[in-house]
């Protein structure tokens, strides 16, 4: 059977494959071909088949993560051999859903475009992490390829700029990327206790006692200046868990 991939439920699927294999590429294959599996019922239930036709649909009439989300859920609560296969599957796409992420990919696209000169701006995705990164850009790359197949017959110029992120993507220099930019932060933060920030950084959850005066940004400055004096000293467990994650890194 001959099919136009442009309008077919084919290309949203793969589409959707590429997506979560960027975002979450440390899930193995049991868990993929079970997210695959949900996906396909996912769009069924939405009435969208092999053969259906979804040119002419909206963004509304298309399912979201919570839908997946909803789906997945459902199995875990049929108590069975796959259960709990698909709870660790529910746990993959927790931040999609609920977490840090839901609100780049949990709802419908706000992109509409009315001008033959359109500017989607991707300064702030160099700062996320980089799977985040790749899989948002290739959704925008995603979204340009489908405007440039409108018409095959008008000539387009496309210009992606950072593209390099989502082609060259090496985890480790993204973590070191990370750490640059939270030394970054370290030296521009002017309200946050710096033993907080250093505990963040070393995957630590600092108390909650709001900074106890313990470096130059909680300690109460006098005639405008912050005395080394005025700073009360780390506790011997706080230096204790600092040499531990240091040896650590």
């Amino acid at each position: 059977m001959q099919k136009n991939l442009v309008c077919c439920f084919c290309r949203f699927f793969r589409t959707d494959q590429t997506f979560f294999q960027l975002y979450i590429p440390s899930m193995d294959d049991r868990l993929r071909a079970l997210l695959n599996k949900s996906l396909v019922e996912l769009y069924m239930s939405f009435g969208i088949g092999w053969d259906t036709d979804v040119s002419g649909r909206t963004a509304e009439q298309f399912p979201t993560i919570s839908d997946l989300y909803g789906i997945i859920r459902r199995k875990v609560q049929q108590k069975d051999n796959s259960s709990v296969y698909y709870e660790e599957l529910l746990t993959y796409l927790e931040s999609a859903t609920n977490g840090a992420d839901h609100l780049l990919w949990n709802g419908y696209t706000t992109i509409r475009p009315r001008s033959g000169f359109i500017v989607l701006d991707t300064k702030s995705l160099i700062q996320m992490s980089g799977t985040v990164l790749a899989a948002q850009y290739f959704n925008v790359l995603s979204w340009c390829w489908e405007q440039i197949t409108h018409d095959r017959n008008e000539r387009i110029m496309l210009v992606a700029d950072e593209c390099w992120t989502m082609i060259d993507y090496d985890p480790q220099r993204s973590k070191q990327k990370g750490l640059a930019f939270d030394m970054r932060d370290f030296c521009r933060d002017e309200d946050t206790c710096r033993r907080d920030l250093v505990l963040r950084y070393f995957g630590e959850k600092p108390p909650d006692d709001g900074g106890g005066r313990r470096c130059d940004n909680c300690a109460v400055p006098i005639d405008g200046i912050v005395r080394a004096e005025d700073a009360r000293p780390l506790t011997d467990d706080e230096r204790r868990v600092l040499r531990q994650r240091r040896c650590v890194h």
